[in-house]
């Protein structure tokens, strides 16, 4: 036994990083035992030190490494709890090109939607690709383009095994209304790990057919398979009770008429159904406690070996509106440019609550994408400004903008942009059948929240058309309909099997008659 290998557990919940050059030596050292090395790749991963990051890509790159040393460098590379590594799309590419297998496998895990999304989508969708699952495993978040859904779909009924679990593991983040029947029918599959991939994935499709399928193999003869039919209804079955007893008379109305044809298979009891009155909860007020004095605070800044825990610890959550100007001048630069993003990007609170436009517009541009969107978030948070407005609508069009992060720099947008400009935009954006859900649906709520009223009556059309992944656009238009006080024809959706347009469509306008 080593000497560190009674430490590993201990470094990994400090994330001590004066550990950081002993863990790589370890790691990099010929006679590591395999039992070793996750506990080592473990403690890497927690400490998440940038002093690594060269001596790790040296070990990935180097052909005379053995694969398990290179491929143990890639997963800490990938996955540290506390540093992102980015790589360029071009040294992505020249990888994925090269006759390396580790090296090929490396670049294909490091892409994704904002890198290299083309590669992924074709092998991805190449049936014949012994990488295919590993590609789609990197359609996980982002892709949801309605090609994008339906090579999700189409791999459900792969020959490998491996593929289809996959695919139905990534259908639990995006939860493509398509996809629905399509993993209904994949709960049957032979292989078992498919069939309970598909099974928890369907927890998030809450529709009477899903109801049917579930309580169908709530009796299956193989345990693993019950617990997973087990688990997504239990959540589909509670999610339709909190409707069922709503206090809302026509949400409740509804739900119930609309759960008529499965509410044998539910089984609720009397106790479920009146279930005592609670106690309205008080939230504590958060409280921020003091930011240390320049000189603890500057000392830890200056030590490499902090614990980038103890660095979030000390930057984060604190009463920084209250620290000194003196104080200010002295940490300010020192945050601003320091070496390690987890410091730049925790740094955005402390200038925001300073109100350092300047100093969170040069991190809004800053080459790692954690520290930009912390810095656009704060951004949002200032008083008005036009100049955020712009960068903010600028940044938004850029392609590692996605997702929470897209939305919050729409948010960003809205804050500092004028109200008509804001709204016309907003109309555009959800509009925009190219565009993400996601983006669309905070585009309609924002418009709510700024009370347009015409740019809300435009949108009331696209309750006509399919949905576009699931139906989250659809009940946001209903929404905003329903707070600005416009009428709205949707008769044609009474039928649609889905939970929560049933309670959007209820509090529209109520039970159909």
């Amino acid at each position: 036994m080593t000497p560190l290998a009674d430490s590993y557990d201990a470094i990994a919940r400090s994330a001590d990083r004066r550990w950081t050059f002993r863990l790589l030596d370890r790691l990099t050292a010929p006679d590591l035992p395999d039992d070793e090395r996750p506990d080592v790749v473990n403690a890497l991963v927690a400490v998440s030190d940038p002093r690594a990051v060269p001596i790790l890509e040296r070990t990935l790159t180097d052909h005379a490494r053995t694969v398990a040393m290179r491929e143990a460098a890639s997963y800490v590379l990938r996955n540290m709890d506390h540093l992102e590594v980015d790589w360029s799309e071009g040294t992505l590419r020249g990888w994925w090109n090269g006759p390396d297998a580790v090296l090929r496998q490396h670049a294909l895990r490091s892409m994704g939607a904002a890198a290299c999304p083309d590669i992924v989508r074709a092998v991805a969708g190449d049936p014949t690709h012994t990488l295919r699952a590993t590609a789609l495993d990197r359609m996980i978040f982002f892709f949801d383009a309605p090609a994008d859904v339906d090579t999700k779909i189409e791999a459900l009924t792969a020959s490998a095994p491996e593929v289809r679990a996959t695919a139905a593991k990534i259908l639990f983040w995006d939860e493509p209304v398509a996809a629905e029947t399509a993993l209904a029918t994949a709960t049957a599959d032979p292989v078992e790990r498919v069939a309970i991939e598909a099974l928890l994935t369907l927890q998030y499709y809450p529709s009477r057919h899903v109801i049917r399928s579930l309580h169908g193999q709530l009796d299956h003869p193989a345990e693993p398979i019950r617990c997973a039919a087990r688990e997504s209804w239990d959540e589909i079955r509670s999610g339709c009770l909190r409707y069922v007893c709503d206090d809302g008379p026509r949400v409740s109305a509804r739900v119930r008429s609309w759960l008529a044809p499965v509410w044998d298979l539910l089984s609720y009891t009397d106790e479920e159904l009146a279930p005592p009155a609670s106690e309205p909860f008080a939230a504590q007020p958060a409280r921020e406690t003091p930011p240390p004095i320049p000189s603890d605070l500057l000392r830890l800044l200056a030590d490499p070996d902090t614990s980038p825990k103890v660095l979030e610890e000390v930057l984060w959550g604190k009463a920084w509106a209250t620290y000194p100007p003196t104080a200010r001048r002295q940490v300010r630069p020192v945050m601003r440019n320091h070496t390690d993003p987890l410091v730049r990007q925790r740094s955005t609170e402390p200038l925001r609550a300073w109100g350092d436009e300047d100093g969170l517009l040069a991190l809004a541009r800053d080459p790692d994408f954690g520290v930009r969107k912390s810095a656009l978030y704060e951004l949002g948070r200032l008083p008005p400004d036009p100049h955020i407005a712009a960068l903010a609508w600028d940044h938004l069009h850029q392609p590692q903008t996605l997702g929470t992060h897209a939305t919050e720099t729409l948010a960003a947008f809205v804050a500092h942009a004028d109200r008509n400009e804001a709204a016309q935009r907003l109309q555009s954006v959800a509009a925009d059948r190219n565009r993400p859900e996601k983006l669309r649906v905070a585009a309609v709520d924002h418009l709510t929240t700024l009370q347009a009223t015409d740019e809300i009556r435009q949108l009331t059309k696209l309750l006509a058309e399919p949905p576009a992944v699931t139906w989250a656009l659809h009940i946001a238009v209903l929404g905003a309909a329903t707070d600005l006080a416009l009428p709205v024809s949707c008769s044609h959706l009474d039928d649609v099997d889905n939970l929560h347009l049933q309670v959007a469509l209820a509090t529209a306008y109520g039970v159909p008659g």
